[in-house]
Parts: C-alpha cells; structure tokens; sequence
C-alpha cells in the first residue's frame, strides 16, 4: 500500500516538473497527473479495505478522494495551458477554464473534510482556493471576447465584471508572492476598464446582471488512469511470500 501510495506522489511529481513550455512536457505532464489520480483511486477501491487495521490519516478515504480529485484538477489545468497555447477558439479555451475551475472546486470541497483536513501543508487549501476562483475568472474573460466578436457588448461588460470580481476573491485566498494570475488580473482589469468606457461613451446598452448570464459550458479533457500490474517491465514481488493472500489479490484484481 505505502509503495502504491509513494509511486502515485511520484507521478504527481514528475507531472509537475516538466516543461510546460513545450508540448512534450505539456503531454507528460497531463499523462501523470491523470496516471496519478487513477493510483491514488486503486488504491482506496482495492488495497485499503483489505488492510486489517485502521487506516493513518493519509490513507482516509476522505484523503484518498481528495488526492484523486486534486490530481484530475492539475491535469485539467495543463490541457488549459495547452489550449491557450495553442491559441484555440475563445470558446474552447473558456469551456477547459472553466472546467478546471469546477475540478478544483470538488477538490477543494474534499481537502476540507476533517479527516482529510491535517493532511494538507497550511497554503494548500488556500492555494487550491485561489485557482478555483482564479480559473472562472479566465472562463468569464474568454467568454467576454466571444460575446465582443458577435458585438454583444452587454454580455462583454458583464462576463468581464464576473471575472473581475473573481480575479479578486483569487488574490484575497492566496496573496503571496507565489499567487499564479497576476497577468490574468491585468488582462481581465485592462479588458474591462476599455469595455465599460466604451459602453459609457458609445454604445449605451445594458449590462445583464451575472446571474442572469448563460452558465459558460464546460469541457472536461482528463480522466483516471488506473496503474498496470506490474509497474515495470522486468519486475520481480520480492515479498510475495510473505504478504496475505487478499492483500496480495489486490494487485491483480
């Protein structure tokens, strides 16, 4: 169980340092995050009902769950980068943020669970927090220049104001140094200043409230990938002699 559990925080390891710069290290990176979510769920399905006694905080079913949502979340966050890499369509680029806004959402919701809770290092939660909100807010903002280039200015200005309010509930979670959306803050905060001048100057139409605004649609681009047994080719169970029979079953379930 504990060489699952160190083999699944490796991939996530490896996932985060690749190169995101380049599409090599974009596509590894998405490959062991999701390797990794897929471990962290085998792990909870097949090894943790099987050990006799109870489990240690970390393999909580509550912590597992959150682990498996957190590396989904950073997967989906590089298939945004690649998208807005690439330079996708407005549209496709605010359904990935947006999704990768509600994956961190879920997980957010899980690390807070009070087994799971201790678990995590203190900026953690605050740092998942931030880029819920952060990622919405670049949804709003992709999705304001789908409404500018069908001249919906209304639409615009109101996307644009959502994001702005969320760019800055992203700063308040997690305002240190290491906060990731600074020139998503200056976008989004140029963007709007220009939208709302215009429409004072010129266009004159109203704004809709945010509420009232079509729900962005979401694309979800990431999925678990369950670990293959054995882990490498060549690999030989030391210990299999000595290890339970339905312990041991697990791995081959």
């Amino acid at each position: 169980m504990c060489v699952l559990f160190n083999v699944a925080a490796m991939m996530s390891q490896v996932a985060g340092n690749q190169d995101l710069d380049i599409d090599d290290g974009l596509k590894l990176s998405m490959k062991y995050f999701q390797l990794a979510s897929g471990t962290f769920q085998f792990i909870k399905d097949h090894v943790v009902s099987v050990i006799p006694q109870g489990p240690t905080p970390d393999f909580t079913q509550d912590t597992l769950d959150a682990l498996v949502a957190l590396m989904l979340a950073q997967a989906q966050e590089v298939c945004f980068m690649k998208a807005a890499k690439d330079q996708m369509k407005d549209s496709v680029i605010a359904k990935v943020a947006a999704q990768t806004g509600d994956y961190y959402a879920a997980a957010l919701k899980l690390m807070q669970k009070d087994q799971a809770r201790p678990c995590w290092d203190k900026d953690w939660i605050p740092l998942v927090a931030a880029k819920q909100a952060g990622f919405l807010a670049i949804a709003h903002y992709y999705q304001s220049l789908v409404h500018k280039a069908v001249l919906e200015y209304g639409e615009e200005l109101s996307h644009l104001k959502a994001a702005t309010d969320l760019i800055v509930n992203s700063r308040k979670c997690f305002d240190t140094v290491h906060w990731p959306f600074r020139n998503t803050e200056l976008a989004v905060q140029r963007a709007h200043e220009s939208a709302k001048r215009d429409n004072d100057f010129i266009y004159h139409v109203v704004v809709p409230e945010a509420k009232k605004l079509a729900a962005i649609p979401r694309a979800s681009l990431v999925k678990q990938v369950q670990p293959a047994f054995p882990l490498s080719h060549g690999f030989i169970e030391l210990f299999h002699p000595l290890v339970p029979n339905p312990t041991s079953s697990c791995t081959i379930c």
